[in-house]
């Protein structure tokens, strides 16, 4: 009966400690759906990945929603990196955009 209740201990603590790595939390990835806050890392990222450098998607941005841009950031949502655009309208209301940063016309 003791031999029985120490592997059923062992195995409820190999199981414990499996469940815990599974959920513990992992640093951001690029290859996670996840943002790059820090430009000298997304920088590196737009070079790999042969994006449209940020300053070039930046004026076509402007272009297209008639506002200045306030904020912007690298992101990979669903496997496809995209510039999150924050800004500012004409009239002053913050509006989001997001941009395919590979392919920002949709060819």
């Amino acid at each position: 009966m003791s031999d029985n209740r120490c592997h059923f201990a062992k195995s409820l603590t190999v199981f414990s400690l499996a469940l815990f790595i599974a959920h513990a939390p992992s640093p951001a990835r690029a290859t996670d759906d996840a943002c790059i806050e820090d430009w000298s890392k997304a920088a590196r990222v737009v070079v790999e990945e042969k994006l449209i450098p940020v300053e070039r998607l930046s004026r076509i941005a402007v272009a297209l929603v008639n506002g200045a841009i306030v904020r912007t950031t690298l992101c990979r949502e669903q496997g496809t990196y995209v510039y999150r655009f924050l800004v500012r309208d004409r009239m002053g209301h913050l509006r989001k955009y997001a941009i395919d940063a590979r392919n920002p016309i949709g060819k």
